[in-house]
């Protein structure tokens, strides 16, 4: 009888410190989860940002490759211009030549607009990055925190 009241003493203490690491840890193990859920939200949306930044690099590669094209079809429409033998001929590369220089315009206006949201992107994605390092900070914090009030009760 005496040693099952040491037993249940015994396990009464235990309870007790259990009680008070819970007590002390307190919503520090959550506040530490959500912290790494922010941050990870956080890298995504820059990850997510860095990608269309890439994509509108491309795009913008590729309208240059496009204009570069059109500019040498544009050089050869206007030589052939010249040499021309009738009106239908004649018609017809002035068509071209018309629908190549406002095709190269438009690009050139994609263009700009997409520099300018890769502009808009890279402002964001300096705005973000600081406040990822920020919550790294605090996320060491608090798992240093919870590190020390798990240290106090296993030794």
């Amino acid at each position: 009888m005496i040693e099952r009241l040491s037993i249940l003493y015994e396990l009464q203490l235990i309870d007790n410190v259990l009680d008070e690491l819970e007590e002390l840890r307190g919503d520090l193990p959550i506040a530490v989860n959500n912290l790494k859920k922010h941050i990870q939200g956080r890298k995504e949306l820059i990850e997510e940002k860095k990608g269309a930044k890439e994509a509108n690099t491309e795009r913008i590669t590729e309208n240059e490759e496009e204009m570069q094209r059109l500019s040498d079809n544009l050089t050869k429409y206007k030589a052939r211009l010249y040499k021309v033998r009738n009106n239908k001929e004649y018609d017809a590369i002035t068509k071209e030549i018309d629908h190549s220089e406002v095709t190269i315009k438009n690009l050139e206006q994609e263009n700009q607009e997409i520099e300018n949201l890769i502009g808009v992107l890279n402002n964001e994605i300096e705005e973000i990055e600081p406040e990822v390092e920020e919550l790294n900070n605090q996320l060491a914090t608090k798992e240093e925190e919870l590190t020390k009030i798990r240290g106090c009760f296993c030794s």
